[in-house]
């Protein structure tokens, strides 16, 4: 094997592919690099799921068509390998279907329900980019005095209180209050939400990790969007925000416990870990 170059670790590979022939091929091929390091080869599904799970490797060049388990088996089996990705992009696609059904009635929500004209719909949404604006200045201190597990909890509750909040009021004056703390802890979650997702996943990796993401997030936006306006059109213009406190609190009691799941896993190597900082 070549010499590595700098004091990256290599990136393990674990080849799993029915043809003996392929796979020296290509061990040979990728080892020609220090960058990686073949630390395992199988030829069917069923060793291929249990070497993955003995030997954890960063990378798996996976033939989809093997005998005993077929390729497309194991990966379905494997996709609970990495449980903490996978609740982070439920949690990102579950928040934004409940966030945006009522989003999706919010001109009609100010003008109807609370009264205030085409201004003051105007300074809701901006006492949302003010409230971000606030986080942008104050996220360093946050991040030096608390465990992201927790703010990630905060920032989640505060979801759901605004849920409610936006249902139960009629005060102009309330909504443009709850407004500027939703943009807050808005721009508080999207930065710990990626921060941990890049830590979680490798390099090589991330691109399509945050594809799947971005599937979630504006899936969540297109489902939420056609509820909202349904929701509201049956049962009043107060009803989105119901469904979406009801929503966003059933799923933060599932996954409170999962929280500190995701925060504690292992960070994909060549990854900044944000958890060997003080109080992470």
């Amino acid at each position: 094997m070549a010499r590595q170059t700098d004091q990256r670790p290599a990136t393990t590979v674990l080849i799993a592919d029915d043809h003996q022939l392929f796979r020296e091929s290509l061990k040979t091929l990728l080892e020609m690099h220090g960058e990686f390091r073949v630390i395992g080869q199988t030829a069917d599904g069923r060793d291929t799921i249990r070497l993955a799970r003995e030997l954890r490797p960063d990378v798996l060049l996976l033939d989809l068509m093997m005998p005993v388990t077929s390729g497309l088996a194991a990966l379905r089996e494997l996709s609970t390998l990495n449980p903490p990705v996978r609740t982070l992009v439920i949690i990102i696609l579950v928040f934004n279907v409940t966030w945006a059904a009522p989003w999706s009635i919010l001109v009609l929500y100010a003008t109807k329900h609370l009264g205030l004209g085409a201004v003051g719909f105007g300074a809701l949404t901006t006492a949302a980019a003010l409230g971000g604006l606030l986080s942008t200045f104050g996220f360093g201190w946050l991040e030096r005095h608390m465990k992201f597990a927790t703010l990630m909890r905060i920032c989640l509750s505060l979801e759901v209180v605004m849920h409610l909040s936006f249902a139960l009021t009629t005060s102009g004056i309330v909504a443009l209050v709850i407004m500027f703390g939703f943009g807050a802890y808005a721009f508080v979650w999207g930065t710990i939400s990626t921060t941990v997702r890049q830590r979680l996943v490798p390099l090589e990796l991330q691109g399509r990790i945050a594809s799947v993401n971005m599937v979630g997030v504006f899936g969540g936006l297109v489902i939420g969007e056609l509820l909202g306006g349904v929701i509201a059109q049956a049962w009043g213009l107060t009803a989105p925000w119901w469904f979406a406190f009801g929503g966003s609190l059933i799923t933060l009691v599932i996954v409170w416990r999962s929280i500190s799941n995701i925060m504690a896993a292992k960070p994909a190597i060549g990854a900044d870990d944000p958890a060997d900082t003080p109080d992470h």
